[in-house]
């Protein structure tokens, strides 16, 4: 049995491979060939994380546990849709990725050039098929680290067997139960690590929200390949409710790792560690089944609580699914057309995305203070500040556009002190629009250090943006000058043609209601 499907990946991408593949021995495999993947034995041998990354014996699980049948009529599906889609004439890697999916997160492992082009071809044969999607934003990651194995063939129909299934096994295929699934992490942490739950809220008190919002991305995002295949094992059998045991084995490593950092952003951290695990994967594996009574009831349970319910309440505009752009209203006063605050929108956290923009301050009717900018902007959290410089080097005499997305608020960050997090980012919005995202989501095989994972920095003086080597943005107190340059925490180039601007406008964007 071949171990990868080597027409998809780039074989000089893969992590270390074992010589050692007695983690199954043949008479394993005799099982797996002939029983129930639900009996208790068979449950035991995949929960033990044995199987070393190249094991010849995965792509024959894997279809086992999706019930990948050569004969299944979504073979036929696949392969009829997919030539329709391509009989346009429009080349594969010109297809549109469906709005269903979070593009900031599409971890395409060691897949090759082909093989990422086949998963663009995928999730929009899935978008077609499969109208009431309207989130699954881990679905292209299940479906890449699938193609390492199996035929793009096999890949969907084990897909569709996955959205098929009435009991959302695997899958949450709308926004709200996907934001169920993410926030019911809470709850379970609550209820079986009550010391992780005061970890966090210690150590992340101003957000927690935000620290609850990234756990899955520990997963898809950050977790080394060897690790997320030992972990779709599990998941393909059990369901969803093993990446919650995933996430809270890493986050108990993380404390026996590092204690109890001071001062210190723990997501930055966090990142930083999931990303450089080097335990072996089966000592992984036995810590997240060393979690006791998590059983898929219970987490039902978590799902189903009011704790949850109310979290979800808030009257919100869902995307518009059709189009592919936010439903967004414009905003009276502010230096963003429509289309500028669309492609604005698409960058920022997707749950955000479900809230209105909101015209916080503006220099052009709040004066150029500060202060001002800071009293108007109060508790709210996130922010956008936005600038529409005046550009001496422009021929056309055009203004330019550029800004930084904020996490946190300014409120009790005065003091000079770096704050912020990961969710980062400064963009430009000028002919060619640019997102600079923290590098530690950006570039997957950085290093983290304190350089380059400095986010905000205020005081009287000014507003900072990135550091290390160099500063984002600044905006200094009087709120008509600034600078943009190069720096660690974004690795951008500077956001207008002036690295030493004058300000023609000033604002600054909220995303939630009021905090009184």
């Amino acid at each position: 049995m071949a171990a990868y499907n080597h027409q998809f990946i780039e074989l000089s991408r893969l992590p270390p491979t074992s010589d050692n593949l007695e983690g199954t021995t043949s008479g394993d495999i005799q099982i797996f060939q002939t029983a129930n993947p639900k009996f208790k034995l068979v449950k035991k041998l995949i929960r033990n994380g044995l199987w070393p990354i190249n094991h010849p014996i995965r792509a024959e699980l894997w279809r086992k546990l999706t019930n990948c049948d050569k004969e299944s009529p979504h073979r036929l599906i696949y392969t009829d849709t997919r030539a329709q889609l391509l009989s346009s004439g429009i080349s594969a890697d010109e297809i549109a990725l469906p709005a269903f999916i979070a593009e900031e997160h599409i971890n395409t492992y060691s897949l090759n050039a082909s093989g990422i082009i086949e998963i663009r071809i995928l999730m929009r044969i899935c978008q077609h098929i499969y109208p009431d999607i309207t989130y699954c934003p881990m679905l292209p990651a299940i479906a890449s680290c699938l193609l390492h194995y199996l035929s793009a063939e096999d890949v969907y129909t084990s897909l569709a067997n996955m959205i098929e299934d009435k009991t959302c096994k695997h899958l949450q295929l709308t926004l709200r139960g996907y934001e169920a699934f993410r926030v019911a992490f809470f709850d379970v942490i609550k209820k079986h690590d009550e010391s992780s739950r005061n970890f966090i809220l210690r150590q992340h008190r101003d957000d927690v929200d935000s620290f609850y919002s990234d756990w899955i991305w520990w997963l898809f995002d950050y977790l080394p390949l060897r690790y997320v295949v030992c972990m779709m094992d599990s998941f393909l059998n059990e369901g969803a409710k093993i990446l919650y045991r995933v996430a809270m084995a890493l986050l108990a490593l993380y404390k026996k790792s590092y204690g109890v950092p001071k001062n210190v952003d723990i997501l930055p951290s966090i990142v930083h560690f999931v990303s450089n695990l080097s335990i072996p994967e089966h000592k992984l594996m036995r810590k997240c089944f060393g979690i006791k009574f998590l059983s898929r009831a219970e987490i039902k349970k978590c799902n189903e609580s009011s704790s949850v319910r109310s979290r979800l309440s808030t009257s919100v505009r869902l995307n518009d699914i059709s189009s592919g752009s936010p439903m967004l209203e414009s905003i009276d006063g502010s230096i963003l057309n429509r289309e500028q605050l669309v492609i604005l929108w698409r960058w920022i956290p997707h749950r955000f995305q479900l809230y209105q923009p909101r015209l916080i301050f503006t220099t052009g009717e709040h004066g150029t203070s500060l202060q001002t900018l800071y009293n108007r902007c109060g508790l709210n959290q996130p922010l956008i500040l936005i600038i529409q410089s005046v550009s001496s080097t422009k021929e056309d005499g055009k203004r330019e556009i550029f800004g930084a997305y904020i996490s946190h608020t300014f409120n009790n960050h005065l003091n000079g002190s770096y704050f912020g997090s990961g969710e980062c980012f400064i963009f430009k919005l000028d002919e060619e629009p640019q997102c600079f995202m923290w590098i530690g989501k950006s570039e997957k095989d950085c290093v983290l250090n304190a350089g380059n994972s400095l986010f905000i920095r205020c005081d009287s003086s000014n507003i900072c943006i990135g550091g290390g080597d160099g500063n984002g943005l600044i905006i200094r107190s009087n709120l008509d000058s600034g600078s943009t340059n190069h720096c660690d925490t974004f690795n951008n180039i500077p956001l207008c043609s002036n690295v030493d601007f004058r300000c023609h406008v000033v604002e600054v964007l909220g995303i939630e209601e009021d905090i009184e």
